[in-house]
Parts: C-alpha cells; structure tokens; sequence
C-alpha cells in the first residue's frame, strides 16, 4: 500500500467519524530539501511523501496509542535536542508525551526515544518502517467496526469517535471490553507525562 493510499483510508474515516478533526495540509518539496539541510540527513522516502501529503498530523492522534505527527519544523525543533554522533541518524518523526517515535534514516525502521531509557527498537515486522505503520492504521480504520489494533505483546487499542472529552475527534482508548484499571505510574514510564506537547489528552 502506498503512502497515499493508506492516506486516503485514514481521511475518509476522519471525515465520515471525526469531523472535528482537521489534518495540516501537504508540505512543499522546498520544506523537505530545507529540513534535510537543518538536521544534516534525508529523510526515508516514505516519510517524506508523507509530509508531502500532510505536514504532520496537528492534534490528530494518528498512530495508537496516541501518536501525533510531526511537520517538518516539528522534527527540526526536535531533532536538535537528539545526541550527535552515532545517533544523528534517527530523527525524531511523532510523540506522545515526552515519548517520540524516531526513524533509523539509515534503514527506516521505526523506534522510539524516552528520556529516561533512551532509545529502543522493536523486532515486530509492524515496525519495519513508517509505510508500514500507517498502513496498519489506515487497514485498522477500513476495516468493519469495532476499530481495534492489536499492537505487539498483545496490546489492544480500539479507535472511537465517543471520546467523551472530544466528541466527534480520533482517539485511541485501551478498553474495547469496557472501562480498565489505569496504572497511571506505569503509563507515565512507558508515554511520559500524560497532557504533553502536541497532545490532545484523547
């Protein structure tokens, strides 16, 4: 599946279920050739063409848990903050709290980046590159209702639209079975502080 595709997919839900919310528009090819100067690397070319249809995704919780997208200024100011070196190759592409999602630009598996363990990847095929993922989302979303994706170590998030804060908005919730018990400490280690950057609190 094409980036474009699993754009498409990602759109017509948000735009039969989600009206409230509203996707950045696409970036423009001298953006991408500009932020490649800023952070010293190219981006892989999925990440790319992804910017060139949305320049991040805003507030929209694309990827579940909970991730947004970065736009290219985004990953700019982000990747600044990144270690040089060794590790100049990943840039940061989403976060979620103060968790961000990263690529290997040299392979373009995707990881993640917390500031108390530092970097991680994982070995799930779903992590092989950010094509992959958004099209484990926009397959999610196609799909018949209940939305459920199943993450790796069997981790179950349901996409709704019933948000009880945002109504009418995509939000990731680990209870497709009804209410759980929130280990908020456990959450906080694994996301970061819940309520952070370019979250929506959904």
């Amino acid at each position: 599946m094409t980036i474009n595709e699993s754009w498409e997919k990602i759109e017509r839900w948000l735009a039969r279920y989600a009206p409230e919310e509203e996707l950045p528009g696409p970036a423009g090819l001298d953006d991408i050739a500009r932020l490649s100067d800023q952070i010293g690397v190219q981006l892989p070319p999925d990440v790319e063409h992804s910017l060139l249809r949305h320049n991040g995704s805003g507030f929209v919780t694309i990827v579940p848990p909970g991730v947004v997208l970065y736009g290219v200024d985004e990953i700019a100011r982000s990747k600044g903050r990144f270690a040089k070196g060794e590790e100049s190759v990943y840039v940061p592409i989403g976060n979620i709290g103060s968790w961000e999602e990263i690529v290997d630009t040299r392979t373009g598996r995707i990881g993640g980046h917390d500031p108390e363990q530092g970097y991680f990847w994982e070995d799930d095929p779903l992590w092989e590159s950010f094509s992959t993922v958004l099209a484990f989302v926009a397959d999610v979303l196609d799909s018949p209702p209940p939305w459920i994706a199943m993450l790796p170590g069997e981790e179950e998030w349901e996409a709704t639209y019933q948000d009880a804060v945002f109504p009418g908005t995509l939000s990731w919730t680990e209870e497709p079975n009804g209410p759980v018990d929130w280990d908020m400490d456990s959450l906080a280690r694994q996301f970061g502080p819940i309520g952070g950057s370019n979250g929506n609190g959904s």
